[in-house]
């Protein structure tokens, strides 16, 4: 499995996100996703038509943005 993490510091708050993205390289055949999508080797995603995981994390990455700062306020 790869792995895709980046940790975003958030300074004006204190506090950090963390962005993650799993993609299968070997789906072991007692996986329950083996009896959706097969086990064996993953087939990649442009083989099936899909964006590969590492773009589509870039993509979330760099368009993270936080829409609503009050999430991060202590309640008062």
């Amino acid at each position: 499995m790869k792995v895709y993490l980046a940790n975003i510091r958030l300074k004006e708050v204190g506090t950090d996100v963390l962005i993650t993205a799993y993609e299968p390289i070997m789906i072991n055949p007692l996986s329950e996703s083996a009896s959706a999508v097969g086990a064996g080797l993953a087939i990649p995603a442009t083989q099936s038509g899909f964006m590969p995981m590492v773009e589509i994390f870039k993509l979330a990455v760099t368009n993270f943005k936080v829409n609503e700062w009050g999430l991060f306020s202590p309640s008062v």
